[in-house]
């Protein structure tokens, strides 16, 4: 999609913008951030085995339930350490 957008011409439409325009820029962003986040998530099911990074380290999980925007999880090895991850972030094993 941004090669049909001069991001250079985004870039000069956000610096000269009002604050109005900044709230409403920002607002639709927000929204598009949920929508991917609430898409990624619908690519996992409870059960799947998936991995993820977290400082440097790939781990390896079980999906346990799938939220609205992130997928909760338990560390493969250690059922008692539950995490919350973003969709967008794993993959699948």
């Amino acid at each position: 999609m941004t090669d049909e957008i001069n991001m250079d011409q985004v870039r000069e439409f956000i610096m000269a913008a009002d604050k109005g325009t900044l709230d409403q820029i920002f607002n639709m962003t927000k929204i598009a951030w949920r929508n991917i986040d609430a898409m990624a998530v619908t690519n996992f099911k409870k059960g799947d085995e998936v991995t993820w990074q977290h400082k440097g380290l790939i781990k390896t999980g079980i999906v346990e339930k799938i939220n609205q925007k992130t997928v909760s999880l338990h560390l493969k090895d250690q059922a008692n350490h539950k995490w919350r991850v973003s969709g967008t972030l794993l993959k699948k094993v």
